[in-house]
């Protein structure tokens, strides 16, 4: 899923005119919603970058320090449910990451230490029950 949603961040970087300058840059739906709103500073991300599905709930909001990731990355499903919650530091995930499915269950829910699995690892079924919990040592799955 993240890669998907890094290729349509590439994509409509590769698609976009060249951000020169500072300056809120935005896009809305043909319906008049918000699509989406990113901040730059000298040419580079910096600050909030907020994505919104049509019906106008926000669909994913990240920050930004000079280019690189830096704190708090949520997603929501349509519905306005918490999708995806997870930290990063300097690019690299760190601290817990956290899915929901859209009804509000709990879906995955893992540690990371500077973009690496540390720790356990659960996933959950859409009914609850518990598909597999696994535990990482620096990204390396524990035998069991």
């Amino acid at each position: 899923m993240i890669k998907y949603i890094m290729l349509v961040l590439v994509s409509l970087s590769l698609f976009a005119e060249p951000i020169q300058k500072n300056e809120i840059y935005k896009e809305s739906f043909k319906n008049g919603s918000e699509k989406y709103e990113v901040t730059y500073l000298n040419g580079e991300k910096n600050g909030k970058e907020i994505f919104w599905h049509e019906n106008g709930l926000k669909k994913m909001q990240s920050n930004f320090l000079k280019g690189v990731e830096n704190g708090l990355w949520q997603q929501w499903h349509d519905n306005g449910q918490l999708k995806l919650e997870v930290n990063y530091l300097n690019g690299k995930e760190n601290g817990l990451w956290q899915q929901w499915y859209k009804d509000g269950q709990p879906k995955l829910k893992v540690k990371f230490k500077n973009g690496i699995k540390n720790g356990e690892e659960y996933y959950w079924n859409s009914d609850g029950t518990v598909r597999y919990k696994d535990i990482y040592i620096n990204g390396k799955i524990k035998k069991k």
